[in-house]
């Protein structure tokens, strides 16, 4: 019998032609240092640029470096979404333990260690956080900070309350844990977080935010003034959609 898979890392990616090996190396690298089996899902989400291309090849260094290391590389037919991306890896990871991560790793790798001991404490999912007076985060421009304030504020109005950040791209779930939200989860794009932390409690998950380093990445894909107005019509519909979920629900 093949020793199990220990830790699965979902990357979603979305022309990310610039900074996709990188990180992916940054990734194995990590895996290298572990005595663990692990696994590398890179998905693709219908990238334009050669996004594709790079996921694809990345498996030939994972087979030439590690014996140890699974790797899969798919795409979607079309751009959907990092919330769909995120899912469908999620679905597609063998791990007992899952982490998604951004590609561009604003939150290093190593900081897996860290969420992975309090998995082990017996959290069903621990979210990374640049709000905890502990986390430490490179300054942000104005705009950034802004928008995040009121999408906190909405977000603790009409979904789920009580947590500081939400759409910090750094989260780790039980194998259980993480297939069962990913099954129930049905936004596609950047609520997507939000979703999962409103499925989670809903299922009644123990959920913990923790503290990371984060390197703001200036080339993210969030727009300034279109996002926030389809973030706030994605939060109502998290409620709506979910109407019906059984409060005693288990996985």
């Amino acid at each position: 019998m093949s020793e199990p898979v220990y830790l699965s890392v979902v990357v979603p990616a979305y022309n990310e032609e610039k900074r996709l090996r990188k990180g992916l190396m940054s990734i194995l690298s990590y895996f290298e240092s572990k005595d663990f089996r692990s696994e590398l899902i890179v998905v693709d989400d219908g990238s334009v640029d050669r996004t594709r291309k790079i996921a694809e090849a990345f498996g030939d260094e994972v087979k030439k470096r590690s014996d140890r290391t699974g790797y899969e590389a798919v795409s979607n037919p079309r751009n959907v979404g990092k919330g769909f991306s995120v899912a469908r890896g999620i679905e597609l990871a063998r791990g007992e333990r899952i982490l998604f991560t951004d590609a561009d790793l604003s939150a290093p790798i190593g900081q897996a260690d860290e969420l992975l001991l309090w998995i082990d404490k017996g959290f069903d999912m621990v979210i990374g956080s640049r709000r905890l007076p502990d986390s430490k985060v490179d300054p942000q421009p104005f705009h950034r900070r802004f928008m995040g304030l009121c999408f906190r504020l909405l977000t603790s109005l009409l979904v789920v309350r009580g947590f500081k950040d939400t759409q910090c791209g750094f989260k780790m779930y039980t194998r259980e844990a993480g297939k069962a939200i990913a099954k129930l989860q049905m936004s596609p794009g950047f609520v997507f977080d939000v979703e999962q932390l409103f499925i989670a409690r809903k299922l009644g998950l123990k959920v913990l935010e923790a503290p990371v380093f984060w390197a703001d990445d200036r080339e993210t894909k969030v727009r300034v003034l279109a996002d926030p107005f389809k973030m706030a019509i994605g939060l109502m519909k998290i409620r709506i959609i979910h109407t019906n979920l059984d409060k005693d629900r288990t996985i």
